[in-house]
């Protein structure tokens, strides 16, 4: 960890089926950019084929994501990404307690059979078959926090 240098600008790229986009500012991100992307739902331009970002809103999303072979597919495709995350606007507390945690309706809750510590054992397999980085933000606000630090390091790191 040597000297902070000038972080360079650069422009964010938001895959466009992403719903609620962040708010990206920073004095160096030059603006944001909606387009397809195959894989990942942020990625910094230029960088396309190095940084892979995979947002996650609640736990409930991933609880609803981790048995379809469309979400099977995009992991082994980021996997291929040097730089592939998973970012998780929950703590790992909610993962692990979910669905008790969640702001779910009754009507749903009692219909939910998978449960917290099952989604982390998952996640954590993940991490190791694929090497993607899980990240659990707790919240959007640090969610972006997060994205735009890794984002900055991806950049310097390529220059």
């Amino acid at each position: 960890m040597g000297k902070e240098s000038e972080p360079r600008s650069f422009r964010v790229i938001i895959d466009t089926k992403e719903k609620y986009p962040w708010a990206l500012t920073s004095s160096y991100i030059l603006g944001t950019e909606f387009r397809h992307l195959d894989t990942g739902d942020y990625t910094v331009e230029g960088f396309e084929d190095k940084l892979c970002i995979e947002r996650k809103r609640t736990v409930n999303e991933i609880a609803q994501n981790l048995h379809e072979k469309r979400f099977g597919a995009q992991l082994e495709r980021m996997a291929e990404f040097p730089h592939k995350y998973i970012l998780i606007e929950s703590s790992i507390q909610k993962v692990i307690e979910y669905p008790f945690l969640e702001d779910l309706p009754p009507k749903i809750l009692k219909k939910i059979r998978v449960r917290g510590r099952y989604i982390l054992k998952c996640l954590n397999r993940i991490q190791v078959k694929y090497n993607i980085h899980i990240v659990y933000c707790g919240n959007t606000d640090n969610a972006i926090w997060v994205a735009t630090n890794i984002m900055r390091e991806v950049v310097d790191l390529y220059g």
